[in-house]
């Protein structure tokens, strides 16, 4: 059984977004594949409608701790207990990452707001700092080069499919090729 969304309107639109995000590689597949109603556009039962291109608009924006509770639990699914052991391997309790995403989320979905409204504008920086590397910046490295190892994953997967398609359509020809118009073909 599923877990009830909460009453509080601002806290169940967290959770609709949240539920969004898990879901995000589904939903990416099947804008790519032209599977759904409305390209790009997921309608929640309270009528919302939310773009998926708009959703991780604000990623770059969030520090790197909450960037990578919020990627490995909203994007890539860990559970809390799961991303504490990657993410604090020597803490007993799952609270710090818990609120990490939490508060990620809630910024995600600020930035997702003003980025619908026309007021969000992503600054990149553009300075080259001659730092030396500390541990905050190799966090976000591994952050960076974790969501780039799973969008190849995710390409992969979907050019397989693809490629199957393509030869489910191709053996679906075959035999209507074989078929002559007026043959039924019999059940054993």
């Amino acid at each position: 059984m599923a877990r009830r969304l909460p009453d509080d309107p601002v806290k169940r639109r967290l959770q609709w977004f949240k539920r969004t995000y898990q879901h995000l590689e589904h939903f990416q597949c099947l804008l790519e594949t032209g599977s759904m109603p409305m390209p790009g556009i997921i309608t929640t039962p309270e009528g919302e409608e939310i773009y998926l291109p708009d959703l991780l608009s604000g990623i770059e924006d969030l520090p790197p701790r909450q960037r990578e509770a919020f990627t490995l639990i909203c994007l890539q699914g860990y559970t809390e207990t799961a991303a504490t052991k990657v993410m604090l391997p020597n803490s007993r309790w799952s609270t710090p990452v818990q609120q990490y995403a939490d508060t990620a989320l809630a910024r995600m979905v600020a930035a997702y707001d003003k980025k619908q409204q026309g007021v969000w504008a992503f600054l990149e920086e553009q300075s080259v700092e001659k730092e030396p590397v500390t541990k905050k910046r190799r966090i976000v490295a591994k952050t960076s080069s974790a969501s780039e190892a799973l969008q190849k994953h995710l390409q992969v997967a979907l050019d397989e499919l693809l490629a199957r398609r393509k030869q489910v359509d191709a053996e679906i020809t075959t035999i209507q090729q074989l078929l002559k118009p007026g043959e039924l073909v019999k059940a054993r």
